[in-house]
């Protein structure tokens, strides 16, 4: 056993052991970007398993897998996990798996039930759409998740309600649960059955919660069910790194955790082992213009590195060749880098950069531009109407509109053929009702929006559709090597939880980060301005970010002597604030 305490204790720092010795009760460890809060959680369940505290009686749940892999893998280096471990370590929605497998008829249920995926219980959605006379199953699919995730009361809407309960029906009726459902009906079992409230209870009496703030209402009155009275629990997360309110996640949670608990024990976490001073007090200084958030004040362990630059450019285009070309002269030094952006329609210039400067990369956790299904229906429809023998297109086309959008298209283009890449885009988008699909029937619609308006703004520079479709066909057909890719592109969402030795932030532009439609409620504004420190806290030594047009506020919050300012032509200067740019809240 000596042995095994000096493994996962050592090179903690004082705060650390702190909350890995911190006795029986509720803990709350407040961990900022890059203090070690996995190596914190992990030596704490460690050092209860090696005080005599059973693993069949631990309950670990993060919020993605490879979180969970990585929770396993190092309890097994100090020798206290295996395959046959009883205790459980995975997500929420594993978790719910493994509990109805044997609690399924508490629900309606068989045991050997099926998980319904998104796009299985959008097809189901849809066809009740149709039957309910709904004009927008994305609206429905809303409706439902709201409910499932105890966001929505019931019978707010007679009519998604109703729409909601012949859902319940499909779904009993197929023995299938929805991902929602992974929370929801374990949820219901427990709140509705005391005898197994209490088995719960008696099983799991040391609770550990990774990302806490990440946690949504279903999630937590799951958690509270489990807990009881006085549990044993720790919640490890940090509030200014709370970007997934779109996805339900309520951060309340975390700030309101001492009202839940009042005899809790708060922990900060406050040296940041990642990046340089330089990063973190830029960083900061971001951070702390919010007005919900917990005091974390953080501190550097590493020497100074170079300064952050903030570059200023003419355009999307010149913002993307000025990130290649510095890519091309820092990647000799760094072993890998990385470039985030606020929305997935960014990354079509990027792609196009780095391309032509021979740089190969990869887009982390989506499609590349040109490979999203709706770029790809308009990229079609713009090619049938540059040659209608188009086979390949034609097909694509049969495939994924209604007969009456393909004769109202046909008939448009025999009529009379477009002038120019963009207006083909405005003939296909008009005669198929292209955008209404996008809104109504598919997942992420507004996401698909900014992508097709990124298409067709750059379909503008372009008088010839041959010559529009040649350059994306040229793009498209470049090798791309991802094993020997050293860079990534990401939206900032997908990012968190990584580290790169060098980040560009691009698009750090009023409008676009924060996003237009933040402007008008606070709550949202504060989202964005979390979404920019996160992105600056990816990095570990370099740190860039660039723009055009009118600066993002959040770049006018960072003080001026801890960044240098130039532009893409390598003038230096000041940067300067027009509050005409910006709308106010007041």
């Amino acid at each position: 056993m000596n042995g095994f305490d000096q493994k996962f204790l050592e090179n903690l720092n004082y705060a650390q052991k702190k909350a890995v010795d911190a006795p029986r009760g509720q803990v709350l460890i407040v961990a900022g970007a890059g203090t070690g809060k996995t190596k914190t959680l992990i030596s704490r369940i460690a050092k209860k398993i090696l005080e005599g505290v059973s693993p069949v009686n631990i309950l670990a749940i993060t919020f993605t897998n490879k979180a969970a892999r990585e929770m396993r893998d190092r309890l097994e280096s100090y020798g206290l996990e295996n395959p046959q471990w009883p205790g459980f370590i995975g997500t929420f929605h594993s978790f719910g798996a493994r509990f109805l497998r044997s609690r399924a008829g508490l629900v309606g249920r068989k045991n050997n039930f099926v998980i319904y995926d998104s796009g299985d219980s959008f097809s189901v959605i849809k066809k009740i759409a149709r039957l309910k006379n709904i004009k927008s199953p994305s609206a429905l699919r809303s409706y439902i998740d709201g409910r499932k995730n105890c966001a929505l009361e019931e019978g707010m809407e007679e009519k998604l309600e109703d729409a909601f309960l012949i859902y319940e029906q499909v779904l009993t009726k197929s023995n299938a649960f929805d991902f929602n459902d992974l929370i929801s009906k374990p949820l219901e079992i427990l709140r509705n059955n005391p005898q197994e409230r209490e088995r719960a209870q008696r099983t799991w009496r040391h609770i550990f919660l990774d990302e806490y703030q990440d946690i949504n209402n279903s999630q937590y009155f799951l958690v509270k069910e489990i807990c009881g009275d006085n549990p044993d629990i720790t919640a490890v997360g940090d509030d200014q790194q709370t970007i997934y309110s779109w996805r339900g996640s309520n951060f309340r949670f975390f700030l309101d955790f001492e009202k839940d608990w009042p005899r809790a024990q708060v922990i900060n976490l406050t040296e940041n082992y990642r990046s340089t001073p330089q990063i973190i007090s830029a960083s900061q200084d971001v951070s702390a213009k919010n007005k919900f958030r917990r005091e974390n004040t953080l501190s550097a362990t590493r020497p100074n590195g170079e300064a952050v630059r903030i570059i200023e450019t003419t355009g999307e285009e010149e913002e993307a060749c000025w990130i290649a070309s510095d890519l091309g002269e820092s990647l000799g030094k760094y072993t890998n880098a990385a470039i985030l952006y606020r929305t997935n329609a960014q990354s079509r210039a990027l792609e196009q950069s780095l391309v032509y400067a021979d740089i190969p990369y990869v887009v982390w956790g989506g499609l590349a531009f040109y490979e999203r299904k709706e770029i790809r229906d308009i990229l079609a429809g713009v090619r049938v109407c540059n040659n209608p023998q188009d086979e390949q297109a034609v097909d694509r086309l049969r495939k994924n509109l209604r007969k009456k959008e393909r004769d109202s298209f046909k008939s448009a283009i025999e009529d009379k053929l477009p002038e120019g890449p963009a207006q083909a885009i405005d003939l296909f988008l008009t005669k198929t009702n292209y955008m209404d699909m996008v809104r109504n029937e598919m997942t992420s619609p507004e996401e698909r929006m900014e992508n097709i308006m990124e298409l067709k703004n750059y379909a503008l520079g372009f008088s010839s559709t041959e010559e529009f479709l040649e350059k994306i066909s040229l793009l498209q057909s470049t090798d791309k090597d991802h094993k020997k890719a050293k860079v990534q592109l990401s939206t900032i969402h997908m990012a968190k939880g990584l580290e790169f030795p060098i980040v560009y932030v691009a698009g750090c532009t009023e409008g676009l980060l924060p996003h237009s439609m933040s402007f008008r409620e606070e709550g949202a504004l504060e989202e964005e301005r979390r979404l920019m420190y996160v992105a600056m806290t990816r990095a570990k030594d370099k740190l860039t970010a660039t723009f055009y047009g009118p600066p993002s506020r959040f770049l006018m919050e960072i003080d001026p002597s801890k960044y240098q300012f130039t532009t893409s032509h390598g003038d230096s200067g000041m940067l300067e604030e027009n509050e005409e740019d910006y709308i106010s809240l007041d």
